[in-house]
């Protein structure tokens, strides 16, 4: 969770500070919470400028709202909520563009820690792993959001229906569909390679 990667580690400590006009601990926060804001942020909006812009919209919004805060969920949580309907009433004000359009491929890491792919050689691996991000990118904004919650950010069910307004039981099912149809897809691109099996 994001709170174990916290440099300053007295959360509530940190909050008082900014709530009292410290810049420098609301710095802090921007630092340690920029990851997650950034996952949301590039797997829901494709325009570069676009996403500039709500990642300064969503911490102008953390910093004006943060007195509201009360840990009743984790802050993580809550900036993540925060994050999620900004990006979605923009996406509702703008009209998303088709989600087969390509988008960002500069995910260095492999999203899946336990996807078990089988190539025969290091470069099919690199491939097939670039392949994975494409195709999520190419997923609609709901399943990119559910898949990069949980697996980027180990997220709980609860957790992720918290950020989007769903039940747990509906975060499960986006998952499930999300996973399926991510497998499908790559199926399809690597029908001629030997992968025995893809477990996401």
């Amino acid at each position: 969770m994001v709170e174990k990667e916290l440099k300053h580690k007295n959360i509530e400590e940190l909050l008082s500070k900014v709530k009292d006009g410290d810049h420098s601990a609301f710095e802090i926060i921007i630092n340690d919470y920029r990851k997650l804001v950034i996952h949301i942020i590039f797997r829901m909006v494709t325009n570069t400028a676009d996403r500039e812009d709500l990642f300064q919209d969503i911490f102008f919004k953390v910093y004006k709202n943060i007195k509201t805060f009360r840990f009743q969920a984790k802050f993580s949580t809550w900036i993540g909520k925060i994050a999620y309907n900004t990006c979605l009433n923009h996406i509702k004000k703008h009209r998303p563009e088709p989600v087969d359009q390509n988008v960002i491929n500069n995910f260095s890491q492999n999203p899946f820690s336990d996807t078990e792919l089988l190539p025969d050689d290091l470069t099919t691996l690199k491939e097939i792993t670039i392949q994975v991000h494409r195709e999520i990118d190419n997923l609609n904004y709901i399943y990119k959001t559910v898949l990069t919650l949980f697996h980027l950010e180990d997220m709980s069910y609860k957790e992720i229906g918290i950020i989007m307004n769903i039940p747990q039981g509906s975060v499960k099912s986006y998952l499930f569909r999300a996973r399926k149809e991510l497998k499908k897809r790559l199926l399809l691109k690597f029908k001629d390679k030997e992968i025995c099996t893809i477990n996401i």
